[in-house]
């Protein structure tokens, strides 16, 4: 009898624990097929050297947050050159309506010799205050930057520099609103060259 009353008690408190516990220590294992986004590593890099206390580590994450927040609403095709300044951290934010069926691709070219930006989709919340759910983006390709001489002569002479490109697409399962961010490292940026389109 006192056996099965300890055995009751121990079943309570474990069940209470695990409840309490559950939008914390639980919450990792509910998205295991999940992993971050490359801004989202580099967010957790500045977090763990706690770069994301200082006042420039605090303006680079609210920068990302506004570009999602306050988005620009634009149309397919879209075709935009961007400079985002390196003294100061900066995001791009567009908002665009796809149809389930259409596919989007979207073409990033540096203007100059720099590292490409972060570039996320993500869907809208449906209620506000919530967070927007982080969409699949699948690389076609990536392409460093190469030096083309346009004219014989000395080596460097006459050459023209591509900047580094890269292509992604994505599919909707579903109609609705979609925010393309774009957003540079720390002290980081210079002049992009963006083009998104709808097939279908």
């Amino acid at each position: 009898m006192h056996f099965r009353t300890l055995s009751a008690s121990f079943a309570a408190v474990l069940l209470v624990v695990l409840l309490t516990a559950g939008c914390t220590a639980l919450e990792p294992l509910a998205s295991p097929f999940s992993p971050p986004t490359p801004r989202e590593r580099y967010a957790l890099n500045l977090e763990a050297v706690e770069l994301d206390v200082t006042t420039l580590g605090q303006a680079w994450l609210r920068a990302g947050d506004e570009a999602v927040s306050s988005p620009v609403d634009a149309e397919a095709p879209l075709r935009e050159v961007l400079y985002f300044d390196p003294a100061r951290p900066e995001a791009a934010g567009f908002r665009m309506t796809l149809r389930e069926g259409q596919r989007l691709e979207i073409r990033l070219r540096a203007l100059q010799e720099a590292p490409l930006p972060f570039v996320e989709l993500l869907q809208p919340p449906a209620v506000a205050g919530e967070e927007p759910e982080m969409l699949e983006l699948e690389a076609l390709d990536l392409q460093p930057a190469v030096r083309v001489a346009e004219s014989a002569g000395a080596p460097g002479e006459g050459a023209s520099l591509q900047g580094q490109r890269a292509t992604w697409r994505h599919e909707p399962g579903e109609d609705g609103a979609v925010i393309l961010r774009l957003q540079p490292e720390l002290l980081s940026g210079g002049a992009f060259e963006l083009e998104a389109r709808v097939l279908g």
